[in-house]
């Protein structure tokens, strides 16, 4: 009987001790994993013979409460396809969207001098917030940004020679050589606001992407 109570006595410690270093390693000492988790939509526009993209992305450190991630740089490719030219871009600035009303209201005198043609046939309008730059990600946290991406050179393709073309957009986060692609089919852009286009997420493909997505 004595050594029954033991054995479990021992059982019990093992089982405690392991569980103890298993909860310590994952709250003090697991390594940060960043998470890229991509949009359901994504918008595009053409301007000045330059493509840019719109794309929301939260960005989630699975790690412990410890580690950090530092994001130094995101780049966006698009290859059409099949054998189609690449458009490489790279993050511009952060933005974020304001309702009408809120933009108007904010931005009344700017807009009657400067932009007095500006569309108001969406329900809202995009604002620039702040130019990209590094960031850091700690564990256990997320960020959402809303980037907007450009064209770091002129691939020589005007938005008629792109509209309707299948392609394949590869996003890549610069912390690890991560990447992440998904089949998209381009709309029409152009410079007034982003049209945009719903990605297909069931088809999203963390293989090595067609094109490199950093700028030439």
């Amino acid at each position: 009987m004595n050594m029954s109570l033991s054995v479990i006595s021992l059982v019990v410690a093992v089982i405690s001790m392991v569980t103890s270093f298993f909860t310590f390693y994952f709250t003090n000492l697991s390594p940060g994993e960043l998470q890229v988790t991509f949009p359901d939509n994504i918008g595009f526009s053409y301007d000045l013979d330059r493509v840019y993209i719109l794309i929301p992305i939260t960005f989630t450190n699975a790690g412990s409460a410890r580690s950090r991630v530092q994001v130094n740089e995101i780049t966006a490719a698009i290859k059409v396809l099949p054998n189609g030219p690449a458009l490489h871009t790279r993050w511009d600035y952060a933005a974020y969207y304001l309702s009408n009303q809120e933009y108007y209201a904010r931005y009344k005198e700017w807009v009657d001098k400067y932009k007095p043609n500006v569309k108001f046939d969406s329900e809202d309008q995009l604002i620039y917030e702040g130019r990209a730059v590094p960031f850091q990600v700690i564990g256990g946290a997320f960020i959402s940004k809303l980037y907007r991406f450009a064209e770091t050179e002129d691939a020589g393709l005007s938005a008629d020679d792109l509209y309707g073309k299948d392609a394949r957009l590869c996003l890549s986060v610069n912390y690890d050589e991560k990447f992440q692609s998904v089949p998209i089919k381009l709309p029409h852009m152009d410079s007034s606001q982003f049209n945009y286009v719903w990605v297909d997420t069931e088809k999203l493909s963390k293989e090595k992407c067609l094109v490199e997505a950093g700028a030439k």
